[in-house]
């Protein structure tokens, strides 16, 4: 397997990230990302960082695509509703990231509702932090202990004020409303020594575009709702 990545820096004043890969001299992976930049001096409401609609679908398996689209969303506590949709011929359970065995279902935190095969339904995050979400497989004859884990992803549920969350608690919410940006990273992380948020560039972004670090440092603040220590490296 090889696998490259570039920036280039185009006659149309864009830039573009090239990602490729290739097995047994073919490519089997191939993708072009214009890259956007921001007047990072501007102040955002919370508004700005908000996901529009508020749904989430969950797909069969395939191979090539995602199982949940979007994995990851993020809201204000009020307008605190998110609407699943299942799109699998399966029965499946909304519920906190965790054990999907029913002997154990007393240690979760939460769970959804069960959504019938082509149903939906809603889920109220009523306070602000993050939520990590699982749709489980209901049991069956060959499994009948045991919700099967079938997509999952990160709800961040934001709130006018948020200083008296902890720390930890919006190190990990930055972390997934960076993910979700436009910033092309290629490893976040919590950095237990920095108590930080960690970010590291694509190679090609450091070696084509001047002055990246500082540009995604700044654009990685603006984006912040709350103070958390970020660095960019």
């Amino acid at each position: 397997m090889m696998f490259g990545i570039c920036v280039i820096n185009a006659t149309d004043g864009n830039s573009y990230l090239i990602e490729a890969s290739a097995h047994s001299n073919r490519v089997n992976y191939y993708a072009i990302t214009q890259l956007t930049f921001f007047d990072t001096s501007e102040e955002l409401s919370l508004v700005d960082i908000l996901s529009y609609p508020q749904t989430i679908h969950v797909f069969p398996e395939d191979g090539n695509h995602s199982k949940a689209e979007p994995s990851d969303l993020i809201i204000h506590v009020d307008n605190n509703t998110i609407n699943f949709v299942n799109h699998t011929p399966e029965t499946i359970r909304i519920q906190e990231s965790g054990t999907g065995e029913i002997a154990k279902e007393h240690e979760l935190t939460w769970i959804g509702p069960v959504i019938p095969p082509f149903g939906n339904d809603k889920v109220v995050f009523e306070k602000p932090g993050i939520y990590e979400w699982d749709a489980r497989k209901a049991p069956t004859l060959e499994n009948p202990l045991w919700w099967d884990s079938h997509a999952r992803g990160d709800i961040v549920v934001l709130a006018d004020d948020m200083d008296d969350l902890p720390l930890e608690d919006r190190l990990r919410m930055g972390r997934a409303i960076l993910m979700n940006s436009e910033i092309p990273y290629a490893g976040m992380g919590i950095g237990n020594a920095e108590h930080a948020l960690k970010v590291s560039l694509r190679s090609a972004v450091y070696e084509m575009l001047p002055d990246a670090v500082q540009y995604y440092q700044d654009r990685a603040e603006q984006l912040m709702p709350f103070d958390i220590p970020i660095i960019t490296e």
